[in-house]
């Protein structure tokens, strides 16, 4: 069984927030129509609640997989089953997808952070 802690992985909805606020800042600097630009910055505003409000939540989960390759994520000290959606892998860099019943984690592991045991380990169980 292998277990990655919340400190050890890299919630991705963090990269969309911070896209979303360098966006929302290029659009005020525009000479567009200020009823568009006030529609836009609503949405963005919207929008960046949703994913702060997903990184507030996915800040304290665990990723768990057991010997038969099943995924979980572990809240609160409960198990919520996953299925694995899809991954990349760049260099020493995994980039993971699992989709649940209710809800989806995107996330980056690092062979740096976790270790390379670790890493090939969780490697051997993605492929």
């Amino acid at each position: 069984m292998l277990k990655l802690k919340a400190t050890e992985i890299f919630d991705l909805n963090i990269i969309g927030l911070l896209f979303i606020v360098v966006v929302a800042i290029l659009i005020l600097f525009f000479q567009l129509d200020w009823v568009f630009v006030a529609i836009v910055e609503v949405t963005l505003v919207v929008y960046a609640w949703f994913l702060n409000s997903k990184i507030n939540k996915n800040r304290a989960i665990s990723i768990v997989v057991n010997s038969e390759n099943q995924w979980f994520i572990e809240r609160d000290q409960q198990l919520y089953a996953m299925s694995f959606k899809d991954y990349w892998l760049f260099s020493s860099r995994i980039f993971i997808c699992l989709k649940g019943k209710k809800n989806s984690v995107s996330f980056v592991v690092t062979r740096s952070i976790i270790g390379a045991q670790n890493f090939s380990q969780l490697h051997a169980k993605i492929l």
